[in-house]
């Protein structure tokens, strides 16, 4: 195989990878208010850290999230999140931003398991913690 041969199927794969990442991107920005619901802004400042990142490496925008933004119950954002860890580890090669996720994962998870315990079930939300 020829050198540019080489670097045009490398440049194939890396576009290839494009659509991966811009919905990954525009799926956190979706889920991010359901995620402030839930914990606070903490998973929201690591999923700006993701796309942020995202938009570095591949290019990706993500222009009027807001537009799809909607309602996430608690046990679905959970299985979003570790879909998107996975393809961001496993598709993208994003170590770092699946290391975010993680991290958003766990004080979701924490968050959540605290609140739970309460005994009046309150939510972060009716607690006062936005």
């Amino acid at each position: 195989m020829t050198g540019s041969t080489r670097h045009f199927l490398k440049s194939q794969a890396e576009d290839a990878k494009h659509p991966s990442a811009l919905g990954i991107a525009t799926l956190l920005c979706s889920i991010r208010p359901s995620l402030a619901k839930y914990c606070g802004d903490v998973c929201s400042t690591l999923i700006d850290e993701c796309v942020s990142e995202l938009d570095t490496r591949f290019g990706v925008y993500v222009e009027g999230a807001r537009r799809y933004e909607t309602d996430v119950s608690f046990a679905a954002l959970v299985r979003l999140l570790l879909y998107v860890q996975t393809e961001l580890r496993d598709e993208l090669k994003e170590t770092r931003c699946a290391t975010l996720i993680q991290d958003c994962i766990d004080h979701l998870l924490k968050t959540h398991l605290h609140y739970s315990r309460q005994p009046n079930g309150s939510s972060p939300r009716s607690a006062g913690i936005a």
